[in-house]
């Protein structure tokens, strides 16, 4: 489920609504939330939308990317510089808006781009790409901050997933197959 990588963004909404003591708050911050990470998407899934539309982009070259981009986050082993804890709406939503950016989460729209030899993304608007991205977003982004305003942060200590490499993975595991799977047919 998309969303549920604290990198998103969700965790800095969790800890604005614990400062102000408030559910209404969790709602609003995740909210601000989705609202930066959607506009990051639609943003950068716009130039590609219309990239895989108007030309025959070879999926080699978009598996060499993909492949080039988890080799350099393997390779990257630098943290997020600290940004404080005092922010505002506004600026958490701008700080998911970055986030997104900076973890390419359109990257996760690419095999749909690629691999599925069916789809007519004539009849798949970009409107109803950023849908699609943003519900599965969206469902993650709640889902998790509920699940962790209501436990505690401290089950983050107990239940950790290293989202960092799973999505490093999922990157490999795409590329390749993007570079595969016309290998095999």
């Amino acid at each position: 489920m998309h969303g549920v990588n604290p990198s998103m963004g969700w965790l800095l909404g969790v800890y604005y609504a614990l400062r102000n003591k408030s559910v209404k708050n969790l709602f609003l911050s995740e909210l601000a939330v989705a609202a930066g990470h959607i506009s990051s998407v639609a943003l950068t899934l716009g130039p590609l939308y219309y990239l895989f539309t108007n030309y025959m982009i070879s999926s080699w070259i978009i598996g060499l990317l993909l492949l080039a981009y988890a080799t350099f986050r393997i390779l990257k082993r630098k943290r997020h510089p600290f940004l404080g804890l005092r922010f505002d709406l506004k600026k958490l939503s701008a700080a998911s808006f970055l986030l997104a950016l900076q973890h390419a989460g359109t990257l996760s729209l690419i095999p749909v781009f690629c691999i599925s030899p069916t789809l007519n993304l004539q009849k798949l608007g970009l409107l109803e790409m950023v849908t699609m991205h943003s519900l599965g977003v969206i469902a993650g982004i709640y889902s998790a901050s509920a699940f962790t305003y209501v436990l505690g942060v401290g089950v983050l200590r107990r239940m950790w997933i290293n989202f960092e490499m799973l999505w490093i993975v999922v990157l490999l595991v795409i590329g390749l197959s993007i570079l595969l799977v016309p290998l095999l047919m």
